[in-house]
């Protein structure tokens, strides 16, 4: 990769013209009308109030299904199946024996298994890749209590993730407290005093009201939808808290505290660090950056159903959300029980070369084979990850093209360091 670092490479010095066609935001409807129970395709499956999302890496959408206490499970292909669940209740036991109760957020480990937050029953339950269901952590009974699985005590566990080391982490909603839960299935509190209130400080010093969706990013860090404090907060591996995002409930965009929520509920990180939040009492999808400025991606702010541009689009009582690999973002739409999408593919088609002197270009987008990158400035260092952070093989030859012929399908980003600064390039590999 010699030829990469040097700043003599490829000085661009005429502009180039091209034409592009970007696609904006679009939101559609995924799976589901009306509400009900059935399975079939997309088109005709219905749902009762779709609450936590998760995809498998097989790229099967699996979604709890809080009022039919089950777990549902949507193919690429767009086939709706039952992957879990009965009757109301508790049981463990093989998938269709099995029983959940109110169930929250989902979220999968390393190994493919389904982990479930069962909200009225108090437990967190395991799911293996062939169904069978058993007890992760929690006895069952309502309250306060660290320690081993079978003996912990959680009151209203509502959602769950994962970080890159296994831990698993639990929104305790009537505790007030962010629990986790170790790859053996010792609980222990993470962050949060108990007590219900609005502080930021180290562990259990912290406190929170009501917290809701949780997620982790690459390296560790825990986010977290305060749902009673209208912010979205941060957590450390080290577990100190801060604010990310939120002051008092409203509706309003901008940096950091200066910005407004009503009632903030799921959240995801991308890989590059954008936070994404289903703001439940605006009906609109947010967008949190790294340095805290918050965008709406979607939604109208007017409760009701209605598909089309990002701006006119509506949503009515949102909970879950998930990107797949394509970088396209879901919606559980709670009350409209259906699974809505966000298109959120920015894509230019032909090629595209920058008028600006001192640039880096990568094109074209979609590609389906190579990419070349251009460059009148110093690269250190280059790699291609996928959605979620993973690092793919990709080479550079001597002509500066970018080999991505054995990628899957899906979105991907090219990271490279250039001096004191990293940039981050978004693409479309396609077959």
């Amino acid at each position: 990769m010699n030829h990469i670092l040097s700043k003599s490479i490829l000085i661009l010095l005429s502009i180039v013209v091209f034409t592009s066609t970007i696609v904006a935001q679009q939101v559609t409807t995924y799976a589901g009308f009306n509400t009900g129970y059935i399975d079939g395709t997309v088109a005709n499956a219905k749902f009762r109030s779709p609450f936590g999302l998760a995809f498998d890496a097989s790229g099967n959408l699996f979604i709890s299904d809080h009022l039919e206490d089950k777990i549902r499970k949507i193919t690429p292909a767009g086939d709706v199946t039952t992957f879990a669940g009965s009757t109301t209740g508790f049981a463990d036991g093989t998938a269709f024996n099995a029983k959940f109760e109110s169930l929250g957020g989902i979220a999968f480990d390393a190994s493919g298994n389904l982990y479930v937050a069962d909200i009225i029953n108090a437990r967190i339950r395991k799911i293996s890749p062939f169904g069978d269901v058993s007890t992760f952590a929690g006895s069952g009974e309502l309250g306060y209590l660290d320690g081993a699985g079978s003996v912990a005590k959680f009151f209203t566990p509502y959602c769950i993730a994962f970080d890159p080391s296994g831990n698993l982490y639990v929104t305790d909603y009537n505790n007030h407290r962010i629990r986790k839960i170790s790859p053996s299935g010792q609980v222990s509190t993470f962050a949060g005093s108990g007590v219900q209130g609005n502080a930021d400080g180290n562990g259990i010093a912290a406190q929170f009201t009501r917290p809701t969706g949780i997620a982790c990013d690459a390296i560790g860090n825990v986010y977290v939808t305060d749902f009673g404090n209208h912010r979205i907060r941060k957590i450390t591996p080290a577990g100190e808290v801060s604010t990310l995002a939120g002051s008092t409930s409203g509706y309003t965009d901008g940096m950091g505290i200066s910005a407004q929520f009503n009632f903030p509920y799921g959240i995801m990180v991308d890989p590059l660090g954008n936070v994404f939040v289903t703001d439940y009492g605006n009906n609109v999808v947010r967008k949190i950056t790294p340095a805290g400025l918050v965008s709406t991606v979607a939604g109208s702010g007017i409760s009701g159903y209605a598909d089309g541009d990002g701006t006119v689009a509506k949503f009515s009582g949102m909970y879950g959300i998930v990107m797949n690999a394509a970088g396209d973002l879901f919606i559980g739409d709670f009350d409209n029980h259906r699974v809505r999408k966000i298109s959120m593919q920015a894509v230019t088609t032909g090629n595209l070369v920058s008028t600006q002197e001192n640039s880096i270009t990568i094109y074209p987008s979609p590609a389906t084979n190579s990419l070349t990158l251009k460059s009148t400035e110093e690269i250190t260092s280059f790699e291609v990850i996928d959605v979620t952070g993973q690092k793919v093989q990709a080479t550079l030859s001597s002509n500066n093209s970018i080999d991505i012929s054995l990628l899957n399908e899906g979105m991907y980003y090219i990271k490279l360091q250039i001096a004191d600064r990293t940039e981050i390039h978004k693409f479309l590999k396609t077959n």
